[in-house]
């Protein structure tokens, strides 16, 4: 082979720099987009940062005035241009334009500048046939690339919000002219959504994604280990069952969705994210994964649907459609890189108490507040009453709904302003008899049996007839705890109202950790948290009742399992929570049973009662960190900074930017701020271990909530003290996990199947004899 000539040579050299020159541009440009769009840095910002290193400075002087010749900078482009030599012999290789440049004039009138001269860089090009694009049309040709290549989801325009505006006519002041516009809301499709997140968390290294062969060669007693391990029932299944099933439980992802209200640039916006669901049968352990925190990264919302509304529900019904249909491409699976196939399904929605009802189609506080089951408000801080109230599921409020006709007239309200005749259909077709009853008699009766339930379910509006598994909602749960508004808002009760029972010393030292921590304009649940423990370790010093102290103790226990890891969601939390839960509730009811600062309803209200009633039951099949919403929040928090930092406030630009934006901080900012929680958590070792729960008064009901740990009787998970009733739950105490019952877990069960299996573990401690002390319980 003949080697190559010198021609040849000096063009190969000349093809390699400027692929190396490309590739150097190409980075600079990226870091520049990257530390622009993550750091909230606006484009006009960036442009006159740009500009600065090519502005002509005045030199610095010593003594004397004296006069000295600029410096031209050097310039990122052509650092072998110097503005004083001789115009270049050879012609610059500036692109497509470069034969009508005139470097020569253009040499000529950069001499003449002086350090006080203000150069107008984009009129100076237009002037000379040299397009100088500024620092935003750099980053929008940058944002472009990556918006075509998927690296950015931008999404599609879903939602049309019409607006009108007013303004003094340009020509004639005196008046004034209308001038209609509109908004489009983006939605990232669920399906872009999802994949992003299994090639990230693929990447990552978080996920099984094992090949059939893998579950294929696992021996029987290996296969009962790892199911057991999860929670699985594996009794009566065939070898080749077992294999079956393990394949299918690791291939199945969860997901939970969370929407919200708040106002950004001076209008209401509607915010939808979507996020997995941490599950051992899919992701890897903390155990597998040294010094990873794999429940935090897996659980880390993605922007979903963004958009200009406000919070009456026929804005918000504008955009069931549009989620409707993203649902619906869950029925086509995924598949990793590696081509094992992945099925998601749509497990929680999680949100703070508004976006609860509306999900749920029920009404907005008022008598039945509650979304998880139908307790009134005049008897909800009846423990007693509240326990026994039964979840309903979304398709319990389809089949209630479609029972009666009214659902058929359309709209919002469907059970609004009734007529006779209207009423008299819906209760008849539901077996309530209706002779002799008036129209006030029929709506009381018609209420009561409604128990709250005022519209359809959202999801469900489209087409209220829909067959739920077709629709991919037949495992959607709206989850009635959320621990980040419950705990906030049942803590702010407390305090206010503590406040009210302490005198002296006790109040003055009260007073001023209320005053060093909630004396704020925006308050967050971990500055009640922080504060629940000071208080609580304060009180012990003086000499007040000791119900109040342990009011604040179990609160602060409350709180730390609720926000528990799913590894460490162990049979004996699950206990202590129903346990803890439960004196809570009974020592507020004693101490507090006549507020001063506030009414009953409110002290006892839905906070109260998400806790005491519906966490223990939430907590028996998900930690219940997964259903808190702080990381979402936080986004509704980034989208007002960004706005505020980088946003010129066009109507139609404001969504785009904050999409945009808030996907390039999180890829540079990785790491969620747990910086509130870590200092939770250092103030919680003073507080020292969990102790065992122990009753001396105790209701039959709450035995009939944790009847699976009774039966195993005495001795394993309670005993006979002179107290009462000691319960083994404390954090010292050394249980062996395998010893019933074990773990449910929401890949397998739901909330009433929780119920429907303490129901029937409480029939066999009847039969089986089991007993506690008669004077612990009451009736």
């Amino acid at each position: 082979m003949l080697n190559p000539g010198r021609t040849e040579c000096q063009n190969q050299m000349e093809a390699v720099v400027k692929k190396v020159k490309e590739c150097i541009e190409d980075t600079m440009n990226e870091t520049s987009m990257t530390s622009v769009m993550a750091n909230r840095i606006s484009w006009k910002t960036f442009d006159t940062l740009r500009k600065s290193a090519f502005e002509l400075k005045p030199a610095k002087k010593r003594g004397a005035p004296e006069e000295k010749e600029p410096q031209a900078q050097p310039s990122h482009t052509d650092d072998s241009t110097d503005l004083h030599s001789e115009p270049p012999t050879k012609k610059c290789r500036r692109g497509s334009q470069e034969n009508d440049i005139d470097i020569a004039r253009l040499l000529v009138e950069a001499r003449s500048w002086t350090p006080n001269d203000v150069i107008n860089w984009s009129e100076l090009g237009r002037r000379y046939g040299l397009t100088i694009p500024n620092g935003g049309q750099i980053i929008k040709q940058i944002l472009q690339k990556y918006v075509e290549s998927g690296k950015l989801l931008v999404g599609e325009k879903v939602v049309e919000t019409k607006y009108t505006t007013y303004k003094v006519d340009a020509t004639d002041t005196s008046k004034v002219v209308e001038a209609s516009s509109c908004v489009f809301a983006h939605k990232i499709r669920l399906l872009d959504i999802r994949q992003k997140l299994l090639k990230k968390h693929e990447d990552l290294g978080l996920i099984r994604n094992k090949p059939d062969e893998y579950y294929d060669t696992l021996p029987t007693t290996e296969l009962k280990l790892m199911l057991e391990a999860l929670g699985e029932n594996t009794e009566g299944m065939l070898d080749t069952e077992l294999s079956m099933h393990l394949k299918t439980i690791s291939r199945q992802r969860y997901l939970k969705v969370w929407h919200d209200h708040s106002s950004i640039s001076g209008h209401g916006h509607l915010l939808v994210t979507v996020s997995c669901i941490y599950d051992p049968a899919f992701y890897y352990s903390p155990l597998e994964v040294p010094g990873v925190d794999v429940q935090s990264i897996v659980e880390r919302p993605e922007l979903h649907i963004l958009g200009r509304s406000s919070s009456s529900l026929e804005d918000q019904a504008s955009f069931n459609q549009c989620r409707l249909d993203c649902i619906k491409e869950l029925a086509a699976p995924i598949s990793t890189s590696t081509g094992v196939p992945v099925k998601d399904f749509l497990r929680f929605f999680h949100g703070d108490g508004p976006a609860q009802q509306y999900e749920a189609g029920n009404s907005v506080g008022g008598r039945y507040p509650c979304v998880g089951c139908g307790v009134e408000s005049t008897s909800i801080h009846t423990l007693e009453h509240a326990f026994k109230c039964r979840t309903r599921t979304l398709q319990e409020r389809q089949e209630f709904i479609l029972n009666g006709n009214a659902w058929r007239n359309g709209g919002i309200n469907i059970f609004e302003k009734l007529k006779v005749g209207q009423l008299r259909k819906e209760l008849g077709t539901r077996g309530i008899p209706t002779k002799g009853m008036k129209k006030p008699e029929m709506e009381e009766s018609f209420k009561s049996i409604r128990q709250g339930i005022t519209n359809i379910p959202p999801l469900l509006q489209p087409n209220p007839t829909a067959d739920l598994e077709t629709i991919q909602l037949h495992r959607y749960e709206i989850a009635p705890c959320e621990p980040l508004h419950d705990l906030k808002g049942h803590f702010a009760n407390i305090i206010d109202e503590t406040e009210h029972l302490l005198s002296g010393n006790a109040l003055n030292a009260f007073k001023q950790i209320k005053a060093a921590y909630l004396d704020k304009t925006t308050l967050r649940c971990s500055d009640y948290r922080r504060a629940m423990i000071l208080m609580y370790l304060k009180l012990q010093e003086f000499n007040i009742d000791q119900a109040i102290t342990e009011i604040f103790q179990t609160g602060v226990h409350i709180s730390h399992l609720l926000y528990t890891h799913e590894y460490n969601r162990k049979p004996s939390a699950v206990l202590a929570l129903h346990n803890t839960t439960f004196l809570h509730g009974l020592l507020c009811s004693q101490v507090f049973q006549k507020p001063v600062t506030m009414t009953t309803c409110k002290m006892f209200g839905r906070f109260f009662h998400s806790l005491t009633a519906h966490s223990p039951i939430l907590f028996r099949i998900i930690s219940t960190r997964s259903i808190n919403t702080e990381n979402e929040e936080r986004i509704f928090g980034q989208a007002k900074a960004i706005t505020k930092a980088t946003s010129c406030n066009r109507p139609n630009e404001v969504i785009t930017n904050i999409l945009l934006r808030v996907q390039m901080e999180q890829a540079a900012h990785d790491v969620m701020d747990d910086r509130d929680e870590s200092q939770v958590k250092k103030l919680s070792k003073a507080v020292g271990p969990r102790p065992n729960s122990v009753f001396s008064n105790a209701l039959m009901v709450q035995f009939e909530r944790i009847s699976d740990f009774l039966l195993p009787g005495e001795g394993v998970w309670w005993k006979h003290v002179a107290q009462g009733v000691e319960f083994l739950d404390g954090e010292d105490e050394e249980m062996n996990t395998r010893i019933e019952p074990k773990l449910m877990h929401y890949r397998g069960q739901s909330l009433p199947d929780v119920e429907l299996y303490l129901e029937q573990k409480w029939e066999e401690c009847i039969c089986s004899g089991i007993t506690v002390p008669a004077s612990s319980v009451k009736y």
